[in-house]
């Protein structure tokens, strides 16, 4: 997350805006255990400057942000999206899901989400609020790119590698993320 959040923070000093971060679109610059993160499909990248409002609806469903939706939305929609990839790191499945394009959209238009007990038990508090700050459906309340690099979620660890630093990151957790992860990969994203 921490270079998805510089990723996303670097382009918005620039002005620009990605409009489709989503799982699919980070890959992996190599294969070695510390590889660095690419963010890769710029298609829908915009360059947004100070005051211009934006109206195209772009992304994908399960990761749009709800002012999107609405067609009236600045570059902040990313870290809306970003959150939902920090939760589906977190979870293995998404905070916004429908069995149609509708009703995922529906959910997303709503912003309403739950950090189920059972599921998210194992997760910190400060991760929690991290992305309760990133899905804050008001975007002038939403955290920004900065701001979430400064987060005390972020501090945790410093620029460790979690699963490498933390050797109390349980075996089966893992393998539970691992099988979310595999039936989340499995099922049919909607597209706009």
């Amino acid at each position: 997350m921490r270079q998805i959040l510089s990723a996303v923070a670097y382009c918005h000093k620039l002005n620009i805006m990605h409009r489709d971060i989503k799982p699919e679109n980070i890959l992996f610059a190599d294969k070695s255990i510390s590889s660095p993160i690419k963010m890769i499909d710029w298609g829908f990248a915009a360059q947004c400057l100070s005051n211009h409002i934006f109206t195209s609806i772009v992304g994908t469903p399960y990761y749009v942000a709800p002012e999107v939706l609405s067609g009236k939305y600045t570059k902040i929609c990313d870290i809306w999206s970003c959150g939902v990839v920090m939760f589906i790191l977190l979870s293995g499945s998404p905070p916004f899901h429908g069995k149609s394009n509708k009703e995922t959209l529906e959910k997303v238009r709503k912003g309403e989400y739950t950090m189920n007990a059972s599921v998210w038990k194992n997760i910190s508090s400060a991760a929690k609020d991290l992305i309760r700050r990133m899905l804050e459906y008001n975007p002038e309340r939403r955290i920004t790119a900065e701001e979430a690099l400064k987060h005390p979620w972020m501090n945790l660890h410093g620029s460790k590698n979690i699963l490498i630093a933390d050797p109390n990151v349980s075996a089966k957790l893992g393998q539970e993320l691992i099988k979310k992860f595999r039936q989340f990969k499995n099922s049919k994203l909607p597209e706009l």
